[in-house]
Formats: C-alpha cells, sequence, structure tokens
C-alpha cells in the first residue's frame, strides 16, 4: 500500500485523495451549500460522512481522554466530554468539497471493452476549480474554550510575493 508506513500527514492526504475512498465515504462530487442554493436552488449541504470518519476514526475519537488513556469525565456532569459537536461535523465537511476524478480512463490499465467506462481509479482526485468548491473561512475545533480558523496565520498563495520559492534561503518541499 503507497504511504503505508509515512506521516499522518501523508497517509491521510492519500486517503482523501483517493476516489476509491470517496466513492465509499460519499464525499466525491460533493458541492458547497452556496452552490446548491445559487445553482440549483436547494438548501443541500456538503456530505459529512468523510469529515466525521477523520474525527473519529482518524484522528480524535469520539471523547476526550486522560493522558492513561481513560475517557474525561465532566465534573458537573458526570457525562464523557466528547472531542467534537456535529456543528463542528458540518464546518470541516466544508472542507470536503469538489473533489473531482483527475483524467479519464487509461486504455491499458482501467478499460474493459465490453464494460465501456470504467472511471480511473489510480490517479489522486484534484480540486479543478473553485465553482462548488467552499470557499469560506473554516473554525478548528475548541481548544482551551477558544478557537480559530483553519489556516489563521498561513499566508494566502495569492499574497506571496512572486516566485517567493526562488527567494535566497526558500526552501523546497515535495508532497
Amino acid at each position: 500500500v503507497a504511504h503505508a508506513f509515512n506521516d499522518f500527514k501523508t497517509i491521510l492526504k492519500s486517503v482523501a485523495f483517493n476516489p476509491l475512498m470517496a466513492e465509499m465515504l460519499t464525499f466525491k462530487g460533493s458541492k458547497s451549500l452556496a452552490y446548491q442554493v445559487e445553482r440549483n436552488g436547494v438548501l443541500l449541504y456538503p456530505d459529512e460522512n468523510f469529515a466525521r470518519e477523520i474525527m473519529q476514526l482518524f484522528s480524535i475519537g469520539l471523547f476526550m481522554l486522560n493522558e492513561d488513556g481513560t475517557k474525561v469525565v465532566d465534573e458537573s456532569t458526570g457525562e464523557h466530554i466528547p472531542t467534537y459537536t456535529n456543528s463542528d461535523v458540518v464546518n470541516f465537511s466544508r472542507g470536503w468539497t469538489n473533489f473531482v476524478d483527475r483524467q479519464d480512463q487509461r486504455d491499458n490499465i482501467e478499460a474493459e471493452w465490453d464494460l465501456g467506462f470504467v472511471p480511473n481509479a489510480l490517479e489522486p482526485m484534484e480540486l479543478p476549480t473553485s465553482e462548488g468548491r467552499d470557499v469560506f473561512p473554516k473554525t478548528e475545533l475548541k481548544v482551551n474554550e477558544k478557537r480559530g480558523y483553519i489556516g489563521d496565520n498561513v499566508p494566502r498563495c495569492d499574497a506571496l510575493p512572486p516566485k517567493a520559492w526562488l527567494k535566497k534561503g526558500a526552501t523546497y518541499h515535495f508532497r
């Protein structure tokens, strides 16, 4: 399996851009709420399945944990403290919009002539345009009663000086 022994970020990116996973976890072709309202006149939110799976299975789990692995208990209610809310899931699902297959089938690999079109399941998906993508800010999970925005303090690509990667001391990391 590609990237099986890499760091978590690489593995998650590989899973997230895999067309078969996107189909199974139902976020392939998911569009933003704004796109659905403007284009189709319907109030249809982005698919939440993958956002929930990332938080529940791939990263933080259902409940906050103590350092010894036991669940944190809210002293006032006696209940276990959840790591995220449904609002977090709705918010994170906005990040998984407008993913599409990268290219058409390659005849020497995917095509079965008697079945007709078989989509390319090998190449990672892409985000071809911002149309259908949720372009609005997305909040982070609340940590220590504070909530920021994903990407805070990270410069936007269009805010960087021209050819910043060619400046003296710049480094390039292939990902």
